[in-house]
């Protein structure tokens, strides 16, 4: 929709997904990924905390910018496909490998968790003043869970995530 939308209306769905991905992200970092970390693969859940950050840094570019500016449509183009790749990997190896860990009684346990916390974080970015796209960050908030340490892969390296070697 940002990509077809002109002026005004490109400003206000971009504010619209900075906000829908800042509670999105957040539900993930403090609530899904320590739980991808604890039962399923820490690699996993690292990997996916480090396209979160580089989503942050495309969203912030996208911030910065104004709809109608040069640069604008390549940061909205780097941000769907990080957030497109992201999401294909997630639906496909990270969650149905947690749903099979966790089980349905723990499932359902997170869900409510999840329900919960959305309701909270909504009502944050609600009473937030317009157009501070900080006043939700993690960074901001004192019970957000700091960044986790890095730590040498153990994981066996696959065709996907193989380093790139010089020839």
């Amino acid at each position: 929709r940002i990509q077809a939308a002109d002026g005004d209306d490109r400003a206000q769905l971009v504010q619209q997904l900075l906000s829908a991905l800042r509670v999105h992200m957040e539900l993930e970092e403090n609530h899904v990924y320590p739980l991808l970390q604890q039962e399923v693969d820490a690699d996993l859940a690292e990997e996916a905390e480090v396209e979160h950050q580089l989503a942050r840094d495309g969203l912030a570019q996208l911030s910065e910018l104004t709809p109608d500016e040069p640069g604008f449509d390549g940061a909205l183009t780097m941000v769907i496909a990080g957030i497109e790749h992201h999401v294909q990997e997630e639906e496909s190896e990270a969650f149905p490998q947690l749903t099979a860990q966790l089980g349905p009684d723990r499932l359902a346990e997170l869900a409510r968790t999840l329900t919960s916390a959305r309701a909270d974080l909504l009502a944050q970015e609600q009473s937030a003043p317009k157009g501070d796209t900080k006043a939700s960050s993690a960074e901001d908030r004192p019970e957000a869970r700091p960044p986790r340490p890095k730590r040498p892969s153990d994981r066996t390296r696959t065709p996907r995530n193989k380093r790139k070697t010089a020839k």
